[in-house]
């Protein structure tokens, strides 16, 4: 059975560089409000000195890092999928923290708080298992940006935080304050 996380719930994902470490994360949310509201889903890879480089921002316009993480959207008509494929054991080794976030993108005429429920899963990827789900309602019309949460190193582990958050600033803003993180340009 999947196991239904809150804010501020821990969730061990496996053993640092052993076991498959594959997981497929995905956001799913039904948008009745059509090409009026977007939802895209980020990745940033953080170090030790909470520090992301500007290529290691994963999204739909920079989907892919190495052989590391692939983002892909799927949508009909009534649902969209903003997908992230990442492998756990191929992370450079000065990586301790993986931040997803949403940014929330909407018409000018969207201006009272309508809520569209998301839901994130994350799966084992060989077995297309269900290791956890995070089920959330976001106000478009108050909020920018809604930080899911972390996939963080601790000990020999790999572990995923639920943060859950919600701003009506902007991603960038919002990971950088709850973070203390700093974002360069390493080219």
């Amino acid at each position: 059975m999947t196991k239904s996380l809150i804010k501020g719930e821990k969730f061990v994902i496996g053993k640092r560089n052993e076991g498959l470490n594959q997981l497929r994360l995905e956001l799913k949310f039904k948008n009745p409000y059509g090409s009026l509201v977007d939802i895209d889903l980020f990745a940033f890879f953080m170090d030790e000195k909470n520090v992301v480089d500007q290529e290691d921002i994963i999204f739909y316009n920079h989907p892919f890092k190495d052989k590391i993480i692939t983002y892909k959207e799927e949508d009909d008509d009534e649902e969209y999928k903003k997908i992230f494929t990442i492998d756990l054991n191929k992370l450079p080794k000065d990586t301790l923290k993986i931040i997803f976030g949403c940014s929330i993108y909407k018409d000018k005429n969207i201006k009272e708080a309508k809520k569209i429920p998301l839901t994130f899963t994350a799966f084992e990827q060989m077995t297309q298992m269900e290791m956890f789900q995070i089920q959330e309602e976001v106000e478009i019309g108050i909020n920018e940006t809604f930080l899911l949460g972390d996939i963080y190193a601790y000990k020999d582990l790999w572990k995923f935080n639920t943060v859950l958050y919600k701003h009506e600033k902007q991603l960038l803003d919002i990971a950088k304050s709850l973070y203390e993180m700093k974002i360069y340009s390493c080219k």
